[in-house]
């Protein structure tokens, strides 16, 4: 009897061991399976990356291709000239001086009250920020802004104070 269940062991035995090839080489078909598509999309993925690197290569190239064609397009320069209401003519080689001795003939306490700002920062600071201001009485104008900004701010006040000005952008 011990021989006929040694002989039901070992071919239970064998039977086990022939599962366990099959599963075993069945995991490894799964695993080189899973390893080439591993490998497959690690590809599209390097694929992927190359394609973006190059991208941002062009869009840095266009840039500074943009920035190039931007400074050489610049505009002629220009300067202001106001015509006060009395008939005065106020006009300098530089915008900036035109500007600020506007705001000084038409006044200066007159043109703080209006509390202008120019890009978020007070027209008219009574302390020195850095920017690129000028100094009038006991304010600093802020001057940083294109004649055509200059331009725009002394039509607003203007047209605020109803001060009566004639402002011309000429060419320098």
């Amino acid at each position: 009897m011990q021989d006929s269940q040694a002989i039901i062991v070992s071919a239970q035995l064998k039977k086990n061991t022939e599962q366990l090839q099959k599963q075993g080489e069945t995991f490894v078909q799964a695993m080189e399976r899973l390893a080439d598509q591993i490998d497959k999309r690690f590809e599209k993925v390097n694929q992927q990356l190359a394609d973006m690197q190059k991208e941002i290569r062009d869009v840095k190239n266009e840039m500074r291709q943009l920035k190039k064609d931007k400074t050489d397009k610049r505009a002629s320069p220009t300067r202001l000239s106001v015509t006060m209401p009395d008939g005065m003519v106020i006009e300098y080689k530089d915008a900036a001086d035109t500007f600020v001795t506007v705001i000084d003939k038409i006044g200066r306490k007159d043109v703080k009250i209006l509390d202008l700002k120019v890009s978020g920062t007070d027209l008219m600071s009574t302390s020195e920020d850095g920017l690129p201001r000028r100094k009038l009485g006991g304010y600093y104008i802020h001057v940083g802004t294109s004649t055509k900004k200059k331009a725009s701010l002394l039509a607003e006040i203007d047209s605020r104070l109803d001060v009566g000005l004639w402002v011309e952008i000429i060419p320098k």
